[in-house]
């Protein structure tokens, strides 16, 4: 069972993932149906990627995490690449622009964050 604050921190996360990359993707594509196929992709890829850092950063240690932030990143932008283009039905290009800017924002914004 995960500590209750680590928990708080998973939804924390998931929280300003959608918002960020809910405004990223509208901003973007002026897309309603983008942001929603958004936020279900986050749904999923977030949690997922954010458990498998705390695991290893548990396991491993600090130097390790920043290799599975990595990863898990690059996993992530991938899979919506593909998820965008799946759901929508746009051309490769623009779900690649979409996922790359969508991602880079929220990653950024959370970094930001995290050292304020």
């Amino acid at each position: 069972m995960l500590p209750e604050d680590v928990l708080f921190g998973f939804a924390q996360a998931l929280f300003l993932t959608w918002l960020s990359e809910a405004v990223a993707v509208y901003a973007i594509s002026r897309n309603i149906k983008l942001v929603y196929y958004s936020l279900l992709c986050n749904a999923v890829t977030n949690p997922l990627c954010n458990l498998i850092c705390y695991m290893v950063y548990i396991r491993f240690g600090l130097t390790l995490w920043y290799i599975s932030i990595l990863i898990c990143e690059l996993s992530v932008y991938i899979s919506e690449v593909y998820l965008y283009r799946y759901f929508s039905g746009l051309k490769l290009k623009k779900c690649v622009i979409l996922s790359l800017a969508a991602n880079t924002f929220s990653l950024l914004l959370g970094i930001l964050i995290g050292y304020l």
